[in-house]
């Protein structure tokens, strides 16, 4: 065997075992970094929801400053809130198109 295509393939082949080790750390270091980075996208989803409806953000901050110190009626006010969105959600789409 021609000694220079020796030579290729023994570097091909210690190339093949290097990537298989690379690859073998790269799942390993994606499963250590898959829960914290799911997280992270769901916080930017979140912010992002915030972001397009901003009467929800009004609505809950009202709800934090405003709420009664029972269990009921921070659900009383949760209903209410949702109500109040729904309807002011309803009032800006028709006034946007004109309605």
């Amino acid at each position: 065997m021609n000694p220079q295509l020796f030579e290729i393939q023994q570097q091909r082949a210690a190339l093949l075992a290097q990537i298989a080790a690379q690859r073998e750390e790269m799942k390993l270091i994606s499963h250590q970094w898959k829960t914290p980075l799911r997280l992270i996208d769901q916080g930017l989803r979140g912010l992002q929801w915030l972001r397009a409806h901003p009467l929800a953000l009004v609505g809950l901050a009202g709800l934090f400053l405003l709420r009664r110190g029972s269990a009921v009626g921070l659900v009383m006010g949760v209903w209410r809130g949702w109500k109040f969105y729904r309807r002011t959600k309803d009032l800006l789409s028709k006034a946007r198109h004109g309605q």
